[in-house]
């Protein structure tokens, strides 16, 4: 049988842990017609949702979709020629309205008449950009403003931004020159709660063919933190390697396996990350969660180094996305993103 469990592109075909609330959400603001922040780490699950919501809307509310990745992009005129592709894709059939472009000729100004243009048709129009926060890398830095102009003044075109960087996100909103998120709705996308997870994992293990123990999941679970492609990717692994009867132990050897595999490329980060960068990338995958990364005490029990040295450092492990910021209940806490290489990470001196 195909392996249920799905990472990677996303599968029409596939099974999904549903994110009801988010996507809700998400229905909420498109019906409303608002523009949506939608902000998560990497890999939780953004594109997935989006993707899944973008097939709802298309069959049941009969509103035109256009998904458009950035991350490719490093300049104005890269993102203006892969928005312009899917806009071209979408409207192909239209000759009345003047849409004529050649891609070559593809600019900021042509982007932005493009849109005014698509605006004044008659449809419901929902643009989905994946990785925008890839825009504070672009070299000019006027490009955001003129962006905001332009679709204050779209009737019937929404927009789903998906932004993976905190950083880069307050680095966008906290210009005050540049208001461009005031008029968006925020959702942060958070890990799958346990509960759903559990249920899922366990239905889906069982609906193709294999049972697996509760101690097994909830293993699972907290060795993966919920977050999405890692747990995904533990039970893509587990399933195919593990017999009908999926027990504690079974979850062990995968894990060990995984961290075998993949420590000649932990071992590289060491070399591309200053030692003050290494240690503390140590510290916080030890920690798990650090809530006061520059407190006297943290710093003295993991022999980092001055405060100051220590706040560069973390700046720094934050810009490369190898350590995330995140909020509970307690307050704002620094997790290593990848959630193999933490796991590794904590086993080694």
């Amino acid at each position: 049988m195909p392996n249920p469990f799905h990472t990677g592109d996303f599968n029409p075909a596939a099974e999904f842990c549903p994110r009801d609330e988010e996507f809700k959400q998400l229905l909420n603001n498109t019906q409303m017609d608002l523009n949506t922040i939608l902000l998560g780490m990497r890999q939780i699950g953004k594109t997935t949702l989006v993707k899944q919501f973008i097939r709802h809307i298309e069959n049941e509310n009969n509103r035109h979709c256009i998904y458009v990745n950035i991350n490719a992009s490093s300049t104005i005129d890269e993102f203006s020629e892969l928005l312009l592709q899917e806009i071209v894709k979408e409207f192909r059939e239209i000759k009345s309205n003047n849409i004529d472009l050649l891609i070559n000729r593809s600019s900021p100004q042509l982007l932005l008449t493009v849109l005014e243009s698509v605006d004044k048709l008659n449809k419901k129009i929902l643009i989905v950009i994946d990785d925008f926060q890839q825009i504070i890398n672009y070299p000019d830095k006027n490009f955001l403003q003129l962006f905001q102009n332009s679709i204050q003044k779209l009737k019937r075109i929404n927009f789903i931004f998906c932004c993976s960087n905190e950083f880069a996100l307050n680095e966008l909103a906290g210009n005050e020159t540049q208001t461009f998120f005031a008029n968006s709705d925020l959702i942060q996308l958070n890990p799958i709660k346990t509960a759903n997870y559990n249920m899922f994992i366990g239905w889906l293990f069982n609906n193709n063919g294999q049972s697996i123990s509760e101690e097994a999941i909830d293993f699972i679970l907290d060795w993966t933190r919920c977050h999405t492609h890692y747990t995904q990717s533990l039970c893509k692994r587990i399933y195919f390697n593990a017999h009908k009867e999926i027990e504690l132990e079974n979850v062990h050897d995968e894990c060990g396996q995984i961290l075998s595999e993949n420590e000649s490329s932990f071992y590289i980060y060491r070399n591309l990350l200053s030692p003050v960068q290494w240690i503390l990338l140590k510290a916080i995958a030890k920690e798990e969660k650090v809530y006061h990364p520059t407190a006297k005490q943290f710093l003295s029990e993991h022999k980092i180094g001055t405060p100051a040295n220590v706040q560069r450092a973390l700046d720094a492990l934050i810009q490369k996305e190898m350590v995330t910021a995140s909020r509970d209940e307690k307050g704002r806490y620094y997790q290593v993103q990848d959630c193999f290489l933490s796991r590794w990470l904590e086993g080694i001196d």
